[in-house]
C-alpha cells in the first residue's frame, strides 16, 4: 500500500512541477524550446536500525527554455544533447538572458521523517546522474552564443531601418510643409489677381470715359421723359447710370431727356422698320437698312416680312420691327421710336464692349475658381496620402521600439539552473 501511494504521489507531483514551471516561464517571458523531459526514480536503501530496507522516490524535470519576447531570430540548437540540432525561434528581450537550461528534482514527502536523511544521499546521487545525462554545457553555450550574435545583428539592422524610417518621416513632413506653403502662396496670388482684375473692371464700369454717337432726327423716347437743363445734363445722368443706360434721347425744342435701356445694333442682315404715326398719309413704315433695335420688351419669332408687319400694325404697343430676310426672323419692339423730329439720339459707344468685358471676366473668374478648387482638392488628396504614410511610418517605428524594450542585451545569454 505504501509503495502504491508513493508511486501515485510521484506521478502527480511530476505533472504539478511541469504546470508550475510553465506558468513561471510565461510570467518572465520564456517558453520551453521543446517539450521538457520528465521522469521518476525510486530505490530501496538499507537501514540498519530496523535491519531492513527503506523505499526512496523522487520526480525530475529537465529542459531548455528560450526567451519569448522582443525581436525574433532563428538559431540551430542541439536541444536533445544528442548531436542533432534543430531550428528554434528565440526572442531577443528578457534583459539579455536568451536561454535557460533547467534540471529540477523533488523528493517525495510521503517518506517518513526518520528515513529522510537516508534518502537525501540517494537523491543527491540521482541529481548528479540527471545533470550528467541531460545537461552538457557545451551545446547550450553554443546555442546561446549564436542567439546573442543574431540578436545583436538584428538590433543593428532594426536601428538602420529605424533610421531610414525617421529620414523618410522627416522628408514627408518637409514635403507636406512645402506643399502647404506653396499651395497657400499660389491661392493667395490667384485670389489677389482675380480681385485686382475685378477691381479694375469695377472702376472702368463705375467711372468710365464714355463717348457718344449722335443720330439727329431720331429718338427713343419713353413715357418718363424729364425736363433737363440741356443735353449736357442728360449725358451726365446716362454716365452715372453706367451699363444700365445704353443711350439717351434729347428733344431740343422742349429740353426733354429720355434715357433708354434698349440699344441699337448695326447688322447688315437686318432692316429696321419704324411704324409711321400717320399711315394714312403714305407708307406704314419708314425703313432704315442695316439697323436692328435691341430692347428688353421685344418679341422674337420666325415669320414672313408681311406677317411681321401685319402683327405690328394691329398692335398698339408695337413701334418698330427689325426683320432679317435671309433668316426670316422678326423682332417686334415695344420701344417708342421718333424719326424726323426735334429728337436726337445719342448712342453710348463701348457699352457692348464693356458688357463683353464683364462677361469675359465672369468666365475668367469661374475658370479661376475651378482651378483653385482643383488645386485645393489636389492638395487635400496629397495631404491625406502623406498623412497616411506618416502614420504608417510612425507605427513601424513604434513596432521597432517595442521589439527592443531592453536597448542592449546585458548579462549572460545562458542561465543554468540545477
Amino acid at each position: 500500500m505504501w509503495n502504491a501511494n508513493v508511486e501515485k504521489f510521484i506521478r502527480s507531483h511530476s505533472r504539478h512541477m511541469k504546470k508550475q514551471e510553465d506558468q513561471l516561464l510565461k510570467k518572465h517571458g520564456f517558453r520551453w524550446a521543446v517539450e521538457p523531459k520528465r521522469w521518476t526514480k525510486d530505490a530501496e536503501v538499507w537501514k540498519k536500525e530496523v535491519n531492513g530496507n527503506v523505499r526512496c522516490a523522487a520526480a525530475f524535470i529537465a529542459g531548455v527554455s528560450v526567451c519569448d519576447t522582443g525581436a525574433r531570430v532563428s538559431v540551430q540548437c542541439d536541444m536533445g544533447w544528442n548531436g542533432f540540432p534543430i531550428e528554434i525561434p528565440v526572442g531577443c528581450g528578457c534583459s539579455g538572458t536568451l536561454l535557460q537550461a533547467k534540471v529540477l528534482g523533488l523528493m517525495s514527502n510521503n517518506i517518513p521523517s526518520d528515513d529522510t536523511a537516508l534518502c537525501a544521499d540517494t537523491m543527491e546521487e540521482w541529481s548528479l546522474q540527471a545533470e550528467s545525462a541531460f545537461y552538457t554545457i557545451g551545446p547550450a553555450q553554443t546555442c546561446a552564443a549564436e542567439a546573442l550574435q543574431q540578436c545583436s545583428r538584428q538590433m543593428k539592422d532594426d536601428r538602420y531601418v529605424g533610421l531610414l524610417y525617421k529620414q523618410r518621416l522627416r522628408t514627408v513632413e518637409q514635403s507636406m510643409m512645402h506643399n502647404l506653403n506653396g499651395t497657400a502662396m499660389m491661392l493667395k496670388k490667384k485670389n489677389a489677381k482675380i480681385q485686382k482684375e475685378e477691381d479694375t473692371l469695377q472702376k472702368q464700369i463705375l467711372h468710365p470715359m464714355w463717348e457718344y454717337r449722335e443720330i439727329p432726327g431720331f429718338g427713343l423716347p419713353n413715357q418718363k421723359a424729364e425736363k433737363t437743363a440741356g443735353s449736357v445734363e442728360c449725358r451726365k445722368e446716362c454716365n452715372v447710370r453706367g451699363q444700365e443706360c445704353k443711350g439717351y434721347s434729347f428733344d431740343s425744342e422742349r429740353s426733354e431727356c429720355s434715357w433708354t435701356t434698349t440699344g441699337i445694333s448695326y447688322d447688315d442682315n437686318f432692316v429696321l422698320y419704324i411704324k409711321s404715326r400717320h399711315p394714312d398719309e403714305g407708307s406704314s413704315f419708314n425703313t432704315i437698312p442695316g439697323m436692328k433695335l435691341v430692347a428688353d420688351n421685344q418679341d422674337e419669332k420666325e415669320s414672313s416680312l408681311a406677317e411681321c408687319k401685319g402683327n405690328c400694325l394691329v398692335s398698339d404697343t408695337c413701334f418698330s420691327i427689325s426683320y432679317s430676310e435671309d433668316r426670316r426672323f422678326c423682332v417686334i419692339s415695344q420701344a417708342e421710336v421718333q424719326e424726323g423730329s426735334s429728337w436726337s439720339y445719342f448712342e453710348k459707344k463701348g457699352w457692348k464692349e464693356a458688357q463683353r468685358k464683364i462677361d469675359t471676366q465672369d468666365e475668367k473668374n469661374e475658370l479661376a475658381s475651378k482651378q483653385v478648387a482643383a488645386e485645393q482638392a489636389r492638395f487635400h488628396s496629397s495631404f491625406s496620402t502623406q498623412s497616411a504614410e506618416m502614420a504608417t511610418l510612425q507605427d513601424k517605428l513604434d513596432n521597432l521600439a517595442g521589439r527592443w524594450e531592453d536597448p542592449k542585451p546585458e548579462g549572460d545569454s545562458l542561465r543554468l539552473t540545477f
